[in-house]
């Protein structure tokens, strides 16, 4: 069964043109998710930055990152099958499959606005709390993780501590030449003069997460146009089934 007139055959041409434009947005997703686990921003790996906020969700955001790109793009296909063989059941599928990772794109993109808000709460008071009494502390994995991150956090964004190096004012695990601060607060290694950078991170950790978010964003708000595109253009091609039948 072939549908009939020129605007019906534009319609699934468009249906099959957009969703390959889909597939290959599904293989950015997975292409998105990996820069960010390996670090996408200032070559820091999300990983680190979710030691350091203590944030299973953080971590967990890039592999549903990678698994909704490759579930994306499983979809674009059967989109693409569908408009070529003009299979209602297939096109059906094919829009309520879209459909549930459209919606689920929404509810994402709202967790992690609400998510955001917390971070700057939870660096005034637990990170601090974190660097006055368990930074260095070998005690649990959890802690030598947020320990490594916060490290390489000073040493890549040049800054210490929350505020500055007085949060770490209290810890008695750093081991560092008896100074009150760890050697990732010096300009260099040695630490010599008893130099410390005065800045303190957290308008900096602010910032990589909203570069993060604004890559992610990005990535999903222009999937979700096309997405969006592709349901209407599947109802249509649907309709103009019916009609011939």
């Amino acid at each position: 069964m072939t549908m009939e007139g020129c605007g019906a055959k534009c319609i699934k041409f468009l249906l099959f043109v957009i969703n390959f434009i889909v597939a290959l947005c599904g293989l950015g997703l997975i292409a998105t998710g990996l820069l960010i686990k390996f670090g996408a921003v200032d070559f820091i790996p999300i990983d680190d930055v979710a030691n350091l906020l203590n944030s299973q969700l953080l971590r967990s955001a890039v592999y549903i990152i990678i698994a909704a790109g490759g579930f994306v793009f499983l979809v674009a296909v059967c989109g693409c099958f569908g408009a070529l063989c003009e299979s209602k059941c297939l096109l059906v599928l094919y829009f309520l499959l879209l459909f549930i990772v459209f919606a689920g794109q929404i509810a994402a993109g709202i967790l992690a606005a609400l998510y955001t808000r917390q971070i700057t709460d939870y660096l005034t008071n637990e990170s601090r709390d974190f660097l006055k009494t368990n930074y260095n502390n070998t005690n649990t994995t959890t802690n030598e993780f947020a320990t490594a991150a916060w490290d390489l956090i000073q040493t890549k964004l040049e800054c210490c501590g929350v505020e500055g190096s007085a949060d770490y004012a209290g810890n008695t695990f750093i081991v560092n030449d008896n100074l009150p601060y760890p050697k990732s607060c010096c300009p260099s290694s040695e630490c010599s003069n008893n130099v410390v950078r005065s800045n303190g991170c957290q308008s900096a950790i602010e910032k990589l997460i909203s570069d993060y978010g604004t890559i992610i964003g990005a990535t999903a708000v222009g999937v979700a146009f096309f997405e969006l595109c592709c349901m209407l253009l599947a109802i249509c091609v649907c309709r103009n089934v019916d009609s011939e039948d």
